[in-house]
């Protein structure tokens, strides 16, 4: 099936937002990011009994409100993940009172860790700027390592 053809199916489009190819580099630098931070969190609880799904989202819940901050950041600077997105949830949250959107700040750029289809309903509402709840992961590797010499 053709790269076209495949966005054609089910609303999916190219994402206007993705210059180039995706970053997967910094995607690998998260998911490593993410797990120290997680497994830090963890360590010394008793959470042993709780599923896989409920300690990540304990510890994710954790590093947001610890380390989030909520900025509002030109759109033009954000690198998505998701290739292509679906057209009609796009029209369907387009200028409506929508959620931060999830950016990790990473050596130096930002990229849309969830929210896609909010920032791409912000640029279909004429905005420059969109809403975010924005993640150094500088900050996240510091906080790791303090969490690691207090254990």
């Amino acid at each position: 099936m053709k790269l076209a053809q495949l966005f054609e199916r089910d609303n999916r489009i190219p994402n206007p937002l993705l210059q180039g190819e995706i970053d997967y580099d910094a995607m690998d630098d998260f998911d490593d990011i993410e797990n120290d931070y997680h497994a830090a969190f963890h360590r010394g609880k008793d959470t042993e009994n709780m599923n896989i799904q409920q300690r990540i989202q304990m510890s994710r819940d954790d590093m947001r409100s610890r380390l989030g901050k909520i900025m509002e950041l030109p759109i033009k600077d954000l690198s998505p993940f998701e290739p292509d997105y679906d057209k009609e949830h796009v029209e369907s949250i387009k200028g409506k009172n929508n959620p931060p959107c999830e950016v990790y700040k990473h050596k130096g750029k930002y990229y849309i860790n969830d929210g896609n289809h909010r920032v791409l309903a912000d640029l279909a509402a004429g905005k420059n700027t969109t809403s975010a709840r924005v993640i150094d992961t500088a900050d996240v590797i510091a906080a790791t390592f303090k969490m690691e010499e207090n254990q």
